[in-house]
């Protein structure tokens, strides 16, 4: 018989999901996962297909700040760096496989986890308490919205491996239906104060004490949340199928306006495509050239991959700020038995040293891999040389080939004036390619805070009215400013006869 009466006192909350050890084990996980995208970024051992000229001048400047660190905690001197050289060396193949198995365990365990804990507590509804309930679907969310983070790193791999791909995909949409039931369960409970001391089946069947509901802004704050995350989902599972996915919708957007504005008419002059080409080709030559460099910089940053450590921070701060709000803001009063350390606890802390032991084995086992090979390669070298004692007479014609693979020649340097006007404008170009770049960092910068403030205000707006208005302001200013970018792209998409990339132009609101 179900009981919807709330019980008087303090209730004991079930330690195997609001207890310290499981939410350690969440937090550190999260963190690790996140963690490793972020190192394996900076040392350069994502995929170099999606990675563009902002993210070559951040990963550079990461190596050279690495090295210098390390020799100097070392106590070494400071290695010389080629500053000509146009990108630095980069991470042995070793440790980019390691890496991207470690990513790739700890998304699946994400990915596992937040679906196991998702089937676990809607099966169970009649006997988790509304409170329970709600800190199962804020660490559910947290897992989830982690595993997000995980799909642009592994991107390449997943595109490679179609079987794991969809595989993947059918759980990230599992996954995701069965979060936006929950999370409509824990926005009731959290304006329904009654509901958190009954079983969450109460609310379901109708039974349960209602005596006041969450406000407007607060529904309009998770509405708004559940968007952001559902157009996370969206862009990310769209990469793993389409090059671009939904962001080539700015592209067929631009390609219609040029239709348009350029189609056939017996007096182009008077007609209305032709004004409006001509009041767009007014208004580009108007712009400030420092609002055309900023721009150019925002298409930059959305380019890169810099720009989804944004939506990560966003993931993060949001995930984290729930899981302290259900579960120590809007928690009931609880006995001491709720924080004991029991065996399920315990186990999932212990359970964090697997991603470890295989990204250590998948290193290491890369090394015996190629120190064995190095080994053969060896031998048949040193077999040639032998060949080539015995036989001391070589070609010339061969000796000096060989010494011209070694040792190239540099190219002429020009002295004529065409050659030193060219040399000017490269300099300019390059000058000019550089303030775009820092403008670039510029745009990341502000981007990463507004994220995170957005994550943060957005769950505390569901007990203050005022901080809700505040969240609102932001992501409004978000998104007019992604419209504003997106808008000047696709104009100089149409002035330039569409000879932009196809990322140029898209219109990527999902990176807030």
């Amino acid at each position: 018989m179900l009981n919807c009466t709330p019980p008087e006192g303090s209730i004991t909350g079930n330690a195997d999901i609001v207890g310290p050890g499981v939410l350690s084990a969440f937090f550190a996980t999260a963190v690790i996962t996140i963690i490793a995208v972020v190192v394996a970024y900076l040392s350069d051992s994502l995929d170099g297909d999606f990675l563009n000229e902002l993210d070559r001048m951040v990963i550079d400047w990461a190596i050279r700040v690495s090295r210098k660190s390390w020799a100097f905690i070392c106590c070494r001197p400071a290695p010389q760096v080629d500053t000509t050289s146009p990108h630095i060396s980069r991470s042995s193949q070793a440790w980019k496989e390691a890496i991207q198995q470690f990513i790739l365990a700890l998304s699946d365990q994400q990915l596992v986890t937040g679906l196991a804990i998702l089937i676990s507590g809607i099966a169970n509804q009649k006997n988790l308490s509304g409170y329970e309930f709600s800190v199962m679907m804020s660490l559910a969310w947290f897992s989830s919205t982690t595993h997000l983070a995980t799909l642009d790193a592994l991107r390449t791999y997943l595109k490679t491996h179609a079987v794991i791909r969809n595989l993947r995909v059918f759980g990230i949409v599992c996954v995701f239906i069965l979060l936006i039931y929950a999370f409509a369960i824990a926005v009731n409970v959290a304006g329904f104060g009654e509901l958190r001391k009954v079983p969450v089946q109460c609310f379901i069947s109708g039974s349960g004490p209602l005596t006041m509901g969450p406000s407007a802004l607060a529904m309009a704050s998770y509405t708004l949340a559940i968007l952001v995350v559902a157009s996370g989902y969206t862009v990310r599972v769209s990469d793993l199928y389409v090059e671009g996915g939904v962001r080539t919708m700015g592209v067929k957007l631009a390609r219609y306006f040029r239709r348009y504005m350029g189609s056939s008419d017996p007096t182009p002059r008077h007609s209305n495509a032709a004004r409006s080409q001509d009041d767009l080709q007014r208004y580009i030559e108007k712009t400030p050239t420092v609002v055309q460099i900023a721009m150019r910089g925002s298409s930059i940053y959305n380019r890169s991959f810099l720009s989804s450590l944004s939506s990560i921070a966003f993931s993060f701060s949001y995930g984290v700020s729930q899981v302290a709000l259900y579960r120590w803001e809007l928690a009931p009063s609880l006995t001491s038995e709720t924080n004991y350390m029991g065996f399920g606890q315990i186990m999932a802390i212990f359970l964090l040293v697997l991603p470890f032991l295989t990204a250590g084995e998948t290193y290491y086992g890369y090394v015996e891999k190629r120190s064995s090979s190095s080994d053969e390669t060896f031998s048949q070298q040193s077999g040639r040389s032998h060949d080539q004692v015995r036989t001391p007479f070589g070609s010339p014609r061969d000796s000096v080939e060989q010494n011209a693979e070694n040792n190239p020649r540099p190219p002429p340097n020009s002295t004529d004036g065409a050659g030193g006007s060219q040399d000017i404008q490269a300099n300019t170009t390059n000058a000019f390619g550089q303030t775009e770049l820092n403008y670039g960092l510029f745009w990341f910068v502000v981007s990463f805070g507004r994220s995170v403030a957005l994550g943060v205000l957005l769950n505390s707006a569901s007990i203050e009215d005022t901080i809700a208005v505040v969240a609102f302001v932001i992501f409004a200013l978000s998104v007019y400013m992604k419209v504003v970018q997106g808008m000047h792209r696709i104009l100089t998409y149409i002035k330039q006869g569409g000879r932009v990339q196809m990322e140029d132009t898209g219109l990527e609101l999902s990176r807030i």
